[in-house]
């Protein structure tokens, strides 16, 4: 091939080779090739876009999956339900034996025979009541009505037990020293804190003023 029919075929501006034999460029720059024309799906209708979800039914069933999610979500943060009678259980185990203690000390201070089995005839015979006691109140302490009766019923033990205690009483007396203070415990351990702190003041401030 001649330089200058060379010259005639190679465009030196573009560099591209031209083929006489067929006319065209087969290497030609990407610039110049033509993309195939493509139908892009924002071309679509937005009714024919719904149309084709309802027929498929992807919606339905991502309406159906969120359902499902949603349900278990709620089940999962459901709160269960306590167990009031093995909490009852548990409680009246511990305050049954503050009782008992609390019988055993006053039968000490005076001088009165006690031994193991007077204070698990003790234990026994008040493991029943708290038992009742304590279920019950359990399951309303979470209302204001209950807490209020808690703070008042606690002080008036409180109260009680204090002037006993500041008092000359005699021995049957002081036996009951044991059921009220074991009441002022288990109304202070279910309040919250303010009636339990109102519950601790009353009766501190009874002991002081009446103190002899």
């Amino acid at each position: 091939m001649k330089p200058s029919e060379f010259d005639k075929q190679y465009n030196k501006n573009d560099k591209t080779f031209k083929d006489p034999r067929y006319g065209s460029k087969p290497g030609g720059s990407t610039s110049q090739r033509q993309k195939p024309s493509k139908k892009l799906i924002d071309d679509i209708p937005e009714d024919e876009k719904w149309r084709l979800i309802r027929e498929t039914g992807v919606l339905d069933q991502f309406q159906e999956k969120m359902k499902k999610e949603k349900k278990e979500a709620e089940v999962q943060e459901e709160p269960e339900e306590p167990d009031y009678i093995f909490e009852a259980i548990l409680y009246a185990i511990p305050f049954s034996t503050c009782y008992s203690v609390f019988e055993m000390l006053i039968f000490q201070q005076y001088g009165e025979p006690y031994n193991y089995k007077d204070a698990f005839w003790c234990f026994a015979k008040t493991f029943p009541i708290l038992l009742g006691l304590i279920y019950y109140t359990n399951q309303y302490r979470t209302y204001r009505v209950a807490q209020a009766l808690f703070m008042l019923a606690g002080s008036f033990a409180g109260c009680k037990t204090m002037g006993l205690v500041n008092d000359t009483a005699t021995f049957m007396e002081m036996q009951t020293c044991s059921g009220l203070a074991t009441i002022y415990i288990y109304f202070i351990f279910q309040s919250d804190f303010v009636p339990c702190l109102i519950a601790v003041i009353i009766p501190a401030l009874y002991y002081f003023y009446t103190k002899t």
